[in-house]
């Protein structure tokens, strides 16, 4: 943690391997659940920091990201079809 846990923790993985795996979660949950109007995802703060710190706009940085104790955050996404 004093290294910003940008090395991997002993037995573990550092910050950016935590937030791509992550990420690419909760993508593959978003793509398996097109027809969805809402989702909802009940996870620690670490996921939401990994979470808001690709996805947010504007850019937050992944310390940046406080979460109150029972707190929560909305996260709102558009898809866009590219072809």
């Amino acid at each position: 943690v004093d290294a910003g846990c940008g090395p991997p923790c002993p037995g573990g993985e550092g910050k950016a391997g935590f937030t791509q795996r992550v990420c690419e979660a909760f993508e593959s949950i978003v793509a398996q659940n097109l027809e969805q109007d809402t989702l909802h995802f009940v996870v620690h703060g670490g996921a939401i920091r990994a979470l808001l710190s690709v996805y947010a706009v504007p850019h937050v940085d992944y310390f940046d990201v406080r979460t109150p104790h029972l707190g929560c955050h909305a996260l709102q996404y558009s898809i866009v079809l590219v072809m």
